[in-house]
């Protein structure tokens, strides 16, 4: 009887994790400005492309700013853009403010 009722608890439990799990991967991403506070370089790969790790302050158009941690990828010509007090356009998960994603199409740097 006490096995019925755990089992039971346990299944609901793992209903809502899946649920949650879904509407986390289903939430659109939501497009802010952010400002590199700070660059640290993790090396260079075969290809030239540097792999860098930035701690950002993000913007978000709703909400307050709050401070994030990315790993990304820059080619070469975009090595002049990237330092402390760059501003560049990101999306993140309004569920998971800390996920960043870093613009794949256009230019994600902004000027002025």
């Amino acid at each position: 009887r006490y096995v019925a009722k755990i089992m039971k608890a346990v299944n609901s439990l793992l209903a809502r994790l899946q649920s949650w799990r879904l509407s986390m991967f289903s939430q659109p991403l939501e497009e802010a400005d952010a400002t590199i506070l700070e660059f640290h370089p993790l090396g260079t790969a075969k290809d030239g492309v540097l792999q860098a790790r930035l701690l950002l302050q993000v913007t978000p158009r709703q909400g307050r700013n709050y401070v994030a941690e990315c790993n990304h990828s820059f080619q070469q010509d975009e090595l002049h853009h990237l330092g402390t007090g760059t501003r560049i356009r990101i999306y993140f998960h309004r569920q998971n403010p800390l996920k960043i994603h870093w613009m794949k199409e256009g230019n994600p740097f902004l000027h002025g």
